[in-house]
């Protein structure tokens, strides 16, 4: 902003709208914006910044639900994108008609910079129950709890059910693995969170393209969990209506 050093246009602060074509009080009022943001909805997963923030559809803050999302979750880094949210539902059940919410994932850059990588927006907090819901539904199964059925695929050596901590992208990410695929990762988890359609041949091709890196390299137990964990993401976005053939 303008009152950073060298950043105003011949060093003369009545030349600041050359750069930054705003007025000062609103510039101050976008640092205070961006600062209140980063203090109170700010987290991270796996290797990704993002924001989530609430938005009242008819333009009047409810001042209570504010001051308990702001104090509910203090955590900078959360398990899961949807940790980040578990504390939101019961805040806000009473208000899921009249408040959405902002997913904004950033890639931060020099000091206070940084890239939009995705946005996402008018997320009903009634879908974050959902896909919440539908995990538990799906982890649930028979093929992945049952460990009788699971030694019939590991092996005697099998003990318990699938990785019962196993959330959305624990489950995506295997797919798509870090820095190769960073992208296309988060735009499955944006298009997600935005109940858009995922192309069912898209993810058939990740699923293979790493199953058989495992099959290669001979990673018979890691070969295995990949298919199983291919079938229950199926599972997941087949039931909520989220597969594109």
């Amino acid at each position: 902003t303008f009152d950073k050093p060298g950043f105003v246009s011949g060093f003369d602060r009545k030349n600041s709208w050359k750069s930054l074509p705003i007025c000062v009080k609103c510039a101050i009022s976008i640092e205070a914006g961006k600062e209140y943001l980063n203090e109170k909805f700010l987290k991270q997963f796996d290797n990704f910044k993002f924001y989530v923030i609430p938005n009242f559809v008819f333009g009047e803050v409810n001042e209570e639900v504010m001051e308990e999302m702001e104090s509910a979750d203090k955590r900078e880094y959360v398990d899961s994108i949807l940790c980040a949210e578990d504390y939101i539902l019961d805040i806000i059940k009473e208000e899921e008609d009249v408040m959405n919410l902002i997913f904004m994932f950033i890639k931060p850059k020099q000091k206070d910079f940084f890239d939009i990588i995705k946005y996402v927006e008018d997320v009903p907090p009634s879908w974050i129950k959902q896909l919440s819901d539908a995990l538990k539904e799906i982890r649930n199964l028979k093929i992945f709890r049952n460990e009788e059925t699971l030694k019939k695929i590991f092996g005697e050596k099998k003990t318990g059910g699938l990785d019962s901590r196993i959330t959305i992208d624990r489950l995506i990410r295997p797919f798509f693995p870090k820095s190769d695929y960073d992208k296309s990762f988060i735009d499955i988890i944006g298009d997600i969170l935005g109940r858009k359609k995922i192309d069912k041949n898209f993810l058939i091709n990740a699923f293979m393209r790493e199953i058989r890196n495992k099959h290669v390299n001979k990673e018979n137990w890691e070969e295995k969990t990949l298919c199983l964990k291919s079938f229950m993401l199926l599972k997941f976005l087949n039931k909520l209506k989220l597969i594109k053939n």
